[in-house]
């Protein structure tokens, strides 16, 4: 079963704000931390996700996807992340992608990561406010439990079951094979235009089977970018597919309720 820590942030949406999706321009188990005024008095605030969004922007529950996950963390997302988690016992997670932001009064900005220490290995989304004097905290941390993960599709079974293993890579970048893969698939499948983020686990059958977290905004005019687990089975013979792709609920594992 999926478990989850999520910590009650004191940020929403202001009604009708615009929303931007990349992170760079705009703590464990039980940890609790305090939002700044600036979220508090976001708090106070209408929710209300915007229709009005830029084409291949995806909003959901006023959270923008990451349009560009592709190139991994970058420097300045990295340093907003240590400077929020400087202290708490999240400094001890490893950023791999800044995967969407919330614009409040300030921003927030949730974080792919990946705890490289614990056996296994194991990812979570760490949720980091900014306010608009460049101040920064943890203000939510959620596990993100690759066997059995979150997606909008309630009749989908995510849940898998045996033999899958936590890749261990503190880089965030893709192993080769499982790019590989992933990319022969990709020949064969259209519809959506899948951005790999990370490797989440991997399972050794009669071949290989990769569950990856991808960006992904369909092949359609104003096509809006999302997130989604894409599970690529390789044979033995080196054939791969697509086996199953579904959308991740994003809101089940930012900070921000």
């Amino acid at each position: 079963m999926k478990r989850k820590i999520i910590i009650p942030a004191l940020c929403t949406v202001f009604a009708a704000a615009p929303v931007f999706a990349a992170c760079g321009s705009a703590a464990d188990n039980g940890t609790t931390t305090t939002a700044s005024s600036e979220s508090t008095n976001a708090s106070d605030a209408t929710t209300e996700a915007s229709g009005a969004t830029e084409s291949s922007q995806a909003v959901v529950g006023g959270w923008a996807v990451n349009m560009d996950t592709k190139s991994g963390i970058t420097d300045e997302d990295k340093a907003l992340y240590e400077k929020a988690v400087k202290g708490t016992d999240a400094e001890k997670y490893t950023p791999v992608a800044c995967i969407a932001t919330q614009l409040v009064a300030g921003t927030n900005h949730a974080f792919l990561c990946e705890y490289t220490e614990g056996t296994p290995p194991w990812w979570y989304v760490v949720t980091v406010y900014e306010s608009l004097d460049g101040k920064a905290e943890v203000i939510g941390t959620a596990e993100l439990d690759p066997s059995d993960i979150s997606t909008t599709d309630e009749s989908a079974d995510n849940e898998i079951v045996g033999g899958w293993a936590v890749t261990n890579d503190e880089t965030g970048s893709i192993p080769d094979d499982a790019q590989a893969a992933f990319t022969k698939a990709l020949e064969a499948y259209d519809g959506v235009d899948y951005t790999p983020v990370a490797l989440l686990a991997t399972q050794v059958v009669s071949g290989m089977n990769y569950r990856l977290l991808c960006a992904g905004t369909p092949v359609t005019p104003n096509g809006v970018t999302e997130l989604y687990v894409v599970d690529v089975y390789e044979d033995t013979s080196g054939k791969a597919e697509i086996t199953d792709a579904q959308k991740v609920l994003l809101t089940e594992y930012v900070g921000i309720k």
